[in-house]
């Protein structure tokens, strides 16, 4: 039996999105838009979602964690701050014998507490099963909560939540698919838009590999942990930043005690420079490249970045697009990524060209930033030939609106 996979999440009266939005993802879901528009808030719903779905959390949706802030108080996340709001979920889950799971989710907002009420709950399943649960109102709202309920349970029960999930349901089937939806927020993580800044030197802090961690701080440790092993990652990496990054070669230095990471001269090796002292691109780049490099550590993952590109110059994006189709296919990951990038997405559409990646493992959407009715995702999916079945106006065209500018000025002088 394989671990459950996000593949799908609606949601309705979200942030900055009024009506219902369905979020597929792919092994390459890509997110454009203007600033503002809402794509960071739908590139880390998932992650999000995932607190809810671990079974741990006091109330439906935990808003800080991790020193990710999605807002002061629940009524930050209803469209419009509606006190009186509620959010809709539909989450699919599903894994490779093709077995779903849907989860459905109303969480109502009763602003004279102030706290959120489970108004509904739904798991159904593709082989039949489905409960459902309907908040019965009771105005003492600090009392236990009594849910009419049916399918797998029927009749009036006393429900606890923690997140999303009913903690004191003991129906046998219930707790097996529970548990398979448990699996995963272990396998989503999120890589910020600001990666942490390197340190002049590391201390070796052991023999295991830790997660990249949501600044990227852990990538040097990654390096130097493999260093002293078979250094295969370090190498990866290494001849990554000189193919793609001026041909200085990232390595590992070590000093007693403590490593360096540093970057090797193409024209001298003796010559090698502290990552500190170069521009900030290598260090921002780094925990991406790192991240793509380390063997079989994130299958069935879904990774969430924000900006990979950031720093790096334009004729890097395409190479760090096709890297990141590559570590898709090998591992069986999904990237969630926002990238202001044309020369990335391009590249992706070649991919597809090529044959090198099928159309349906890449997705785009287009966040259009509609003030009424709201901001809506707009679905743009890529042929054989990688052309595209529609693309946004506006939507890099700056180059080509600079040359004409340019040519008018020069016509009216």
């Amino acid at each position: 039996m394989t671990i459950m996979k996000l593949k799908t999440i609606k949601f309705e009266n979200y942030k900055a999105f009024k009506s219902i939005q369905e979020f597929e993802i792919k092994p390459i879901t890509i997110l454009i838009g203007k600033n503002s528009s809402g794509k960071s808030v739908v590139s880390r719903l998932p992650l999000l979602i995932s607190r809810s779905l671990a079974g741990s959390s006091s109330s439906p949706l935990e808003l800080q964690f991790d020193d990710l802030d999605f807002g002061g108080s629940f009524v930050d996340l209803i469209h419009n701050r509606f006190s009186h709001g509620f959010l809709n979920f539909e989450i699919v889950f599903a894994d490779s014998s093709s077995e779903a799971i849907t989860l459905k989710v109303q969480i109502q907002n009763i602003a004279d507490y102030p706290i959120q009420i489970i108004k509904f709950f739904s798991l159904t399943s593709s082989d039949g099963f489905k409960l459902e649960l309907n908040w019965i109102l009771n105005e003492a709202i600090n009392e236990p909560q009594f849910y009419e309920a049916t399918g797998a349970l029927t009749g009036k029960h006393n429900i606890d939540f923690k997140g999303f999930i009913p903690v004191n349901i003991r129906e046998p089937n219930f707790l097996k698919y529970l548990t398979r939806i448990k699996e995963v927020p272990q396998t989503i993580n999120y890589l910020g838009p600001f990666r942490q800044f390197p340190e002049r030197t590391y201390r070796y802090t052991g023999s295991t590999m830790p997660q990249i961690g949501y600044k990227g701080k852990n990538a040097p440790q990654i390096l130097g942990i493999d260093y002293f092993k078979d250094g295969k990652i370090v190498e990866s990496v290494g001849e990554w930043f000189k193919e793609n990054l001026g041909g200085w070669k990232l390595g590992v230095e070590k000093a007693l005690n403590f490593f360096e990471l540093v970057l090797v001269s193409p024209d001298d090796p003796s010559v090698k420079v502290n990552i500190v002292d170069v521009g900030h691109g290598m260090s921002q780049v780094l925990p991406i490249i790192v991240r793509n490099f380390i063997p079989n550590g994130f299958n069935n993952s879904i990774e969430i970045v924000e900006q990979p590109e950031l720093h790096l110059h334009p004729a890097a994006h395409g190479n760090l697009a096709e890297l990141y189709a590559t570590t898709s296919q090998r591992e069986n990951s999904s990237f969630i990524i926002e990238t202001h990038s044309e020369n990335f997405i391009l590249r992706l559409r070649r991919l597809v060209a090529e044959g090198k990646i099928k159309k349906e493992d890449i997705i785009i959407y287009w966040i259009d930033d509609l003030q009424r009715p709201g901001s809506e995702l707009n679905k743009i999916e890529v042929d054989d030939n990688g052309d595209v079945n529609f693309w946004p106006e506006g939507i890099f065209t700056e180059s080509l609106e600079e040359v004409k500018g340019m040519r008018r000025a020069q016509r009216e002088k």
